[in-house]
Parts: C-alpha cells; sequence; structure tokens
C-alpha cells in the first residue's frame, strides 16, 4: 500500500468550526459516555501550519467499554482502526486512510493520555 502524500495548509479558521460541527455529532450519537471533549493536535493551534486533519480526543468513565463505541460512531462515518501498539487509547478516522477528515482518539478521563 503506497503512503499518502502529507499536505500541509495555512491555518483555516473553519477548523475550529469543523471541530464543533463534529462535536456535537459525536456527544449526540454516544451521549452520556462521553465524559469530555477536546479538540487536539495542530488544527487546534490559530496560525499554526498544519495537515488539515481535525484531530479531537474524547474522555469516557472506562475504556473497556469503548467497543460499545463502533457501531455508534459507524452511523456518523467513524472507522475504528485497530492500533495494538496504543493501549491506552482507541483510534477512529473519519474517511478513507489517507484523505481523512478527522481523527478521534478515545481515553479514559483524566489518564495519561
Amino acid at each position: 500500500m503506497t503512503k499518502p502524500m502529507v499536505k500541509l495548509s495555512e491555518y483555516d479558521s473553519k477548523w475550529e468550526i469543523q471541530f464543533q460541527y463534529e462535536k456535537k455529532r459525536i456527544t449526540d450519537v454516544l451521549a452520556a459516555k462521553v465524559v469530555g471533549i477536546e479538540h487536539i493536535g495542530s488544527t487546534s493551534i490559530g496560525g499554526l501550519v498544519s495537515k488539515p486533519i481535525i484531530d479531537i480526543i474524547i474522555g469516557v468513565e472506562d475504556l473497556n467499554d469503548a467497543p460499545t463505541l463502533v457501531s455508534p460512531l459507524r452511523k456518523i462515518e467513524y472507522e475504528y482502526v485497530p492500533k495494538p501498539e496504543l493501549v491506552s487509547r482507541r483510534f477512529f478516522r473519519k474517511g478513507f486512510w489517507g484523505q481523512g477528515t478527522c481523527h478521534l482518539h478515545v481515553c479514559e478521563y483524566q489518564s495519561n493520555e
């Protein structure tokens, strides 16, 4: 599989709007399972040149409940991507590999992640 080319973009204020849109969709489908949700990564920093992918992290009470998130998140176009090296968080992607628009990280709330 060919690795996609990394494209950097000038800061775009629409990234915050996109985060707010995704935040609402995520909290709507996951309801009380989400303890916290934040915009992270380079697109969350005003003025920074970035890969135009919105990184979002959500905190849950118990990471062992992460499998129950797969089906609701699939309904809003997030795909679970198993990453065995990530023992203390789970990863979801919106969009095809190399063309995704959002990365969603799930960890236990107030963990070291």
